[in-house]
Parts: C-alpha cells; sequence; structure tokens
C-alpha cells in the first residue's frame, strides 16, 4: 500500500455522515487524476493536507449546508403559518355581514348607533355628539 492509498484509507476510515462515501470517491478520483498526471503521490497528499484537515474542513462544509437547509425549511414552515393564517382571517371577514356605517342607513331602518364622545382638544371634557333621532332635552 503506497502513500496515497493510505491517506485514503484514513479518510473512509474516519469519514462519517451523509456524505462519507462521496468524499471518499471524490478524494479518490483527484489522487487518481494527479498520479495519471505523473505527480509524484507525496506530492499528491502534500497539496491534500493532513487527513484530519481535510476530514474538519469537509465536516464544516456540510454542517454549513445542513444548517442552511433548516434555515430554509424553517423560514417555508413560517411562510406557510402565515399565509393560511391570513387565509383564515380573511375567509371569516368575508363571512360577517356588512355593518352600514352610523348615518349611512334608512331612516325606517333598524340600525341603532350609540352616541359618540369625544375628548375637546382644548378642554379636556367629553362633549357629546348627536346622532341621527336624537333629541335635545
Amino acid at each position: 500500500m503506497n502513500d496515497a492509498e493510505s491517506y485514503l484509507a484514513a479518510i473512509a476510515a474516519n469519514a462519517r455522515g451523509p456524505g462519507a462515501r462521496r468524499l471518499a470517491v471524490e478524494l479518490h478520483d483527484h489522487v487518481e487524476d494527479a498520479l495519471a498526471d505523473g505527480v509524484a503521490p507525496a506530492d499528491v497528499i502534500e497539496r491534500l493536507g493532513p487527513p484530519e484537515e481535510a476530514l474538519a474542513a469537509w465536516q464544516s462544509r456540510v454542517r454549513r449546508r445542513r444548517m442552511d437547509s433548516r434555515r430554509r425549511a424553517a423560514f417555508v414552515a413560517f411562510a406557510v403559518a402565515t399565509a393560511s393564517a391570513l387565509g383564515v382571517v380573511q375567509h371569516a371577514s368575508g363571512h360577517r355581514p356588512p355593518h352600514p356605517a352610523c348615518g349611512a342607513a334608512p331612516r325606517d331602518s333598524t340600525v341603532t348607533c350609540k352616541p359618540r364622545s369625544f375628548e375637546g382638544p382644548a378642554l379636556g371634557r367629553t362633549a357629546h355628539v348627536k346622532t341621527r333621532g336624537e333629541v335635545d332635552d
């Protein structure tokens, strides 16, 4: 077993997770291509760096991609929940009978409007606003 084969065996033995096999295959192909181009096995291993560093870089990439996927899934779940809530609200608001504004209802209507009060801007007291049908005492 030469240096390149022992390097690849160390990578394959220590790689864990869903992309471990892919990592081993990619590195194997890379080493074979470099050896076919006439690069010495020691130079190929030197370019790749120690197996621990190569694995650490790979695992960092896998973690980052997993985190991005989870973030995307959380965003989609939030968007679906928001759209559902807005759909329920819109659906519910469509089933209420329209309520005419006070003063816009015909005189013979059964709609009653409550007297409104407002805070006087300078006086700080409440004034009574008359609505239709109300008389002065």
